[in-house]
Order: structure tokens, then C-alpha cells, then sequence
């Protein structure tokens, strides 16, 4: 309605992409994401929300380069850096994918999803040590993280620590969530889908990990 009643209300556009989004119709999405950008070509949120849409399409260049511009705008956005490592390690472009944590990380040390994704990426790295570093990091930070308790299991599956790995799995039965799996979205082995974040910026709203990480064992969750 907001749209209609005026065309140059780059919020309107932005807002109804958002609903859009949410309710996975990706091309009306980007379309009023496009105009969006076209009404405001500084709105950081519109092309962090697009670049998510792209990498859920599995457009993931289109998607790194919408996070591009928006580090271009927020140098200091620590969820537009993880977002374009989540693009990279879905190229399998591992190195810049940690580079992308690690900074994610500096800005943010308390940022459970770059965690949780940087772990991942080393478990691609076979360094399950570092990984499960991390994990235990991000589990300090949220005991209930989910996903992080189910990818460190993985992590300790592959040192053969199988008493370790039973019992992150019995912990997480304890936990009132139901993990989302699927195949990797560009194709290969069974892998969880997980680990874009929602959000237009850094403390200007609450942050949504979204179904679309295929760099390793993750999963969607959400964090406010």
C-alpha cells in the first residue's frame, strides 16, 4: 500500500521485499530490492538483504557483489563481512571465506554465526581442532546454539572422539528445536543449509540466520 501511495518511498520497496523474502518468493524480492536501490542507491539493507536472495538462488557472485557494496557503506558492518564469507565458502573459496570471519570477528566477538561458520569452514580445511575451538567459543556465548552443539559433534565424529560426539548429540536432544538439513545447494554431498544473516545493519535490527550456508555441517537458527 505504502508503494502505491508513493513510488519514491525506497522503505516501502525495501519493506515489501522483506515480506517477500520471508515468504521465499526470491524474484519479487530482488525486484523491489532493485528499486530500492534505485530510489536509494546508499540503502546498506537492501543490498545486504538482495545479496542473500542471490545467494539463496545460488547466484552467489551477484550475491558477493551486493555485500561488496554494502561493506562499501559499513565498513563496520560485522554481518555484511560473515555474509560474504558465507559466499566465498560457497565457492569453496575457503581462504577469503576465514579472512571475511576473522574480520566479522574483530568487529564483533560475540557474533555466534561467524562462529559457527569460521568452524565450519575449517572443518572443510580438515582442521577439526580449530573448529571445535570455535565451536566451544560460540557455545560459551549461547549454550542453546543449536547448530554449533550439532557441528561440533561432526567435528568430533572426524577425530574419532565418538564419546564426545554421543554426547553433544544426547545434549541436543534436549533442546527444543528441530534442525533444518538438506543437500548442499550447489549440488554434492548431503550437507545442512544455514548461516546468511538478516539484518540491514549492525544494531538496527534483529539479526535472522537464514537457510542458505553450504560451506559445511550448518543449519538455520535464529539469533536477536
Amino acid at each position: 500500500q505504502a508503494a502505491r501511495l508513493d513510488p519514491n518511498y525506497a522503505m516501502a520497496y525495501s519493506n515489501r521485499g522483506n515480506a517477500y523474502f520471508d515468504k521465499r518468493d526470491y524474484d519479487r524480492a530482488i525486484a523491489d530490492l532493485n528499486t530500492a536501490i534505485k530510489l536509494n542507491p546508499g540503502a546498506v539493507g537492501a543490498y545486504y538483504d538482495r545479496g542473500i536472495a542471490y545467494g539463496l538462488k545460488g547466484e552467489i557472485d551477484q550475491a558477493i557483489a551486493d555485500f561488496n557494496e554494502a561493506i562499501k557503506l559499513d565498513r563496520n558492518n560485522a554481518t555484511a563481512f560473515n555474509n560474504r564469507g558465507v559466499a566465498y565458502g560457497m565457492k569453496g573459496e575457503l581462504d577469503r571465506a576465514l579472512a571475511d570471519f576473522d574480520t566479522a570477528l574483530k568487529l564483533k566477538p560475540s557474533h555466534v554465526g561467524a562462529l559457527t561458520n569460521r568452524a565450519n569452514a575449517f572443518l572443510d580445511r580438515r582442521e577439526p581442532d580449530r573448529a571445535i575451538a570455535d565451536f566451544d567459543q560460540a557455545l560459551k556465548l549461547d549454550p542453546k546454539a543449536a547448530y554449533a552443539l550439532h557441528d561440533r559433534g561432526v567435528a568430533f565424529y572426524k577425530k574419532r572422539e565418538l564419546e564426545r560426539a554421543i554426547a553433544d548429540y544426547e545434549q541436543l536432544t534436549q533442546l527444543d528445536v528441530q534442525l533444518t538439513t538438506g543437500a548442499k545447494l550447489n549440488g554434492g554431498d548431503l550437507r545442512a543449509q544455514g548461516g546468511f544473516d538478516r539484518g540491514a545493519s549492525e544494531g538496527s535490527r534483529a539479526i535472522k540466520v537464514c537457510p542458505a550456508f553450504a560451506l559445511a555441517y550448518l543449519a538455520a537458527s535464529l539469533y536477536v
